[in-house]
């Protein structure tokens, strides 16, 4: 088998014949391609109107630009026939005309000043044939006009489909006569830059929705930048409206995204100089460590983000309250990492107590690590629970579980144990520990009774904050459709827990009354008029209620 000495590229006639599968033939589509090609025309606006023939439904777009010089371009598949100046500016890949492949169209143009027009009928099955097609010569207005047959469904969609393609396209647009509404596409912007032949917009939260570039009206999927500072509300993106940038390209033929070159990447560099000095505007930023580093690479010497952190607050298993909406600034701050709700409790009740160290809790925040001022604040590491039974400490915390044979009761010691790291009273890695009065495990189970509860022998804890603590550190609501309503799990949840605290702290019988107690408060007691009391006497065999006097007082 012989080979030959040279190969070049071509453009096969299969291309043609496939023509009809290059594009998706939607009338969105249809409507950007023609708009396009108004505008290159040198037109000042375009008019769209419908009509019915003996053939069926008709869309009718003219515009009065310069009309079509070479008409043979029209079906040159990849000869735009477009001047220098627009093919410098916009590469067309004279293709755009094939959007209509497939259709039965009619296209009619005269030059300015030229004498006459030329008409030319292109059937649905000459798109892909090569049939010639005979020009006639026809008395037009300046500039062209194309019919298209379009099916029933799409001529209840015009007046939608064209409001769309209008909308951020520089030519006014008029629709039965009526014009359309435009809109700058970077409107809402915060601030509006020019580079690298776009305006560039930028907005202060996510942009408004849909495509975030606009290529003379024509919306394009693409990538561009987004900055969000760290625990705000603050997100910052852009939209980009392209005016003259040459380096910029669509890919062909749909032109429905960008091609990623070094142009789309230098764009995106602009975008996100764009964005730093917008935020260079405020008072302050909450810019992560990594993005702030790399605005000044690119050029934007922004100040270090603001010193505040989010105020600590412990964790629950439902994460009530979690982040903290407070924040701490302009005095000493405790960095604590993010625990588990049984570590998070006990260290909350070690921290309220006036012997601990003066500064206040803070949550941990990595997005600052980086930052001279993050850096220098002291941390809590390696947090443990230490548990004292028999004279032998086991430790509990995130490395550690609790020994399988630990029973729920009274236990000799509880200890909070963690490393403080760069206190400045103190050496780097300091041990610390602090008697904890309660430290309740969560086992996993839904059932409450298994799960693991420790109080110190000789603690000063009643059984409403060890209640507490229970719910805070297991109460999780069950979202199943079937369950109760959160209210009604949560109400339940805090009989049993307060049962399981009391028995705990005081005995089985005392829970009981104390349960009974509750019961009648919560069921009865409503029931009593204001001013006067009864007398209750229950047992398993029955029940006796009288009228008794009030209590003095």
């Amino acid at each position: 088998m012989s080979f030959p000495a040279t190969i070049h590229a071509v453009v096969d006639h299969q291309a043609i014949s496939r023509v009809t599968r290059r594009y998706a033939g939607t009338l969105a589509d249809i409507l950007h391609e023609i708009f396009q090609n108004c505008r290159r025309a040198g037109a000042t606006q375009v008019d769209v109107e419908t009509a019915l023939d003996d053939a069926g439904h008709v869309l009718i777009v003219r515009d009065d630009g310069r009309g079509i010089d070479d008409p043979a371009a029209l079906l040159a598949l990849g000869r735009s026939g477009w001047d220098a100046e627009i093919a410098r500016s916009e590469d067309p890949a004279g293709m755009g005309v094939f959007s209509l492949a497939g259709r039965d169209v009619e296209i009619r143009s005269r030059m300015r000043r030229a004498p006459g027009g030329w008409r030319v009928v292109i059937p649905a099955d000459a798109w892909e044939s090569g049939t010639l097609l005979p020009l006639e010569p026809v008395s037009a207005p300046e500039g062209t006009e194309i019919r298209l047959a379009i099916t029933a469904l799409q001529a209840g969609t015009v007046s939608g489909e064209v409001r769309a393609a209008a909308l951020h396209h520089p030519l006014p647009v008029f629709l039965e006569g009526t014009a359309c509404v435009r809109r700058d596409f970077l409107h809402g912007a915060a601030a509006i830059e020019e580079a690298r032949g776009c305006r560039i917009g930028i907005y202060a939260g996510d942009a408004p929705e849909g495509h975030r570039l606009n290529f003379h009206g024509l919306q394009v999927e693409c990538r561009l930048p987004q900055v969000r500072e760290v625990d705000t509300a603050c997100s910052w993106s852009v939209r980009v409206d392209i005016l003259d940038s040459p380096d910029l390209k669509l890919v062909l033929p749909a032109r429905k995204e960008m091609v990623e070159n070094d142009a789309l990447a230098a764009l995106r560099i602009a975008a996100e100089r764009a964005i730093y000095r917008a935020i260079g505007e405020k008072t302050a930023h909450r810019l992560p460590f990594a993005a702030w580093t790399w605005g000044r690479e690119i050029g934007v010497d922004l100040p270090p983000a603001k010193a505040a952190l989010a105020a600590w607050v412990p964790a629950t298993a439902d994460g009530e309250g979690h982040p903290s909406p407070t924040m701490i600034a302009g005095e000493p701050m405790l960095i604590v990492p993010r625990l588990e709700p049984e570590l998070a409790r006990a260290t909350a009740s070690v921290f309220r107590k006036p012997a601990f160290i003066a500064a206040r809790s803070v949550d941990e925040q990595e997005a600052f690590a980086g930052y001279a001022w993050y850096d220098a604040l002291p941390r809590i590491d390696a947090s443990a629970i230490l548990v004292t039974v028999d004279g032998v400490t086991h430790r509990y915390g995130d490395r550690y579980d609790a020994p399988a044979d630990l029973a729920s009761g009274i236990v000799d010691g509880l200890q909070l144990s963690f490393s403080l790291r760069d206190w400045i009273d103190a050496p780097a890695a300091e041990d610390r520990r602090f008697p904890v009065d309660a430290l309740v495990c969560d086992s996993g189970s839904y059932d409450l009774d298994d799960a693991l509860v420790l109080v110190r022998r000789g603690a000063d804890i009643t059984p409403d904050r060890l209640a507490a603590q229970i719910e805070a550190t297991l109460f999780c609501a069950d979202d199943d459709p079937d369950s109760d309503s959160a209210e009604t799990q949560r109400d339940r949840f805090r009989r049993s827990a307060r049962t399981r605290a009391v028995k705990l702290l005081h005995g089985a019988d005392a829970a009981q009354l104390d349960g009974i107690r509750t019961a009648f408060a919560d069921e009865v007691r409503w029931l009593i008029p204001r001013g006067r009391a009864v007398t209750i006497v229950a047992n398993d065999a029955g029940l006796a209620v009288e009228w008794s006097d009030p209590p003095a007082g």
